[in-house]
């Protein structure tokens, strides 16, 4: 895995105004918003699909159990990156609670962080462009986390990598064009490492309407040779402010 070091570098970092015209040339290809400043959604697991993956045995007891899960009540609130609230009601165990809040909290961080073309770097912010053979590396930090940004030759976000004391993670972010030609964040294949700890997860999603927004409606996140959540987003509600910031990657 190729990480860059850039920890104590900021200082070094120059922008030209033919980065800043070249980066902006980039985000021109991209959906960029609006932006919802928060927005309010009740969430549901597909249990039937999980069970049918888990290739669960068709008896009483998993139909009951079947059953019990379905009554499970999710609530999301999300603000941004770092400000995802989410509400289970009703999941036994306590630790399936938290593993549906992690997921959705980890989703929404993702989300928030690349969906709107804040991985590329505008006038104001501190960045280090550099060439290579197959296209341009875009360079910035955000606290301890150094961010590298790769783009093809044609200005696609192919790979972001992460890097920090605690972290090192290897994202490769998928778009697609919606009905106005924009580039429009649809999955992410990331592997993370954090200590010994390796996690790979694999996220695809689509988009439904929220007022005037573009948002997240069926979720799929997948940890490979494991288990496959289907999440549909549902009775969304969005505030009519734009975001301000909330596309910040976090630590």
């Amino acid at each position: 895995m190729a990480l860059f070091a850039l920890t104590g570098q900021t200082a070094a970092y120059s922008q030209t105004d033919a980065d800043l015209k070249l980066l902006d040339k980039a985000r021109a290809l991209y959906f960029t918003g609006p932006a919802p400043k928060s927005v309010s959604c009740d969430a549901e697991i597909d249990w039937d699909d999980f069970f049918k993956r888990m290739n669960a045995p068709q008896d009483d007891a998993t139909k009951a159990r079947l059953e019990k899960l379905k009554q499970i009540k999710i609530s999301i609130t999300t603000r941004g990156a770092a400000d995802t609230t989410v509400t289970v009601t009703g999941a036994e165990p306590a630790s399936m609670s938290s593993g549906i809040e992690q997921q959705l909290r980890g989703f929404f961080q993702m989300y928030w962080s690349e969906a709107y073309g804040d991985l590329l770097a505008k006038k104001g912010d501190v960045f280090q462009l550099s060439t290579n053979d197959d296209g341009y590396v875009e360079h910035t930090k955000s606290g301890m986390m150094d961010v590298a940004v790769s783009l093809n030759k044609s200005f696609l976000i192919t790979q972001v990598v992460l890097q920090s004391p605690q972290l090192s993670a290897t994202v490769k972010p998928g778009f697609d064009a919606g009905s106005d030609g924009l580039l429009r964040l649809r999955k992410v294949d990331q592997v993370a490492e954090m200590g010994s700890s390796k996690l790979a997860v694999v996220i695809s999603f689509d988009y439904q309407k929220v007022g005037a927004y573009d948002f997240p409606h069926l979720v799929e996140m997948s940890i490979p040779g494991s288990y496959t959540f289907h999440y549909a987003l549902s009775a969304c509600k969005a505030d009519s402010d734009s975001a301000t910031g909330a596309a910040t990657i976090s630590k």
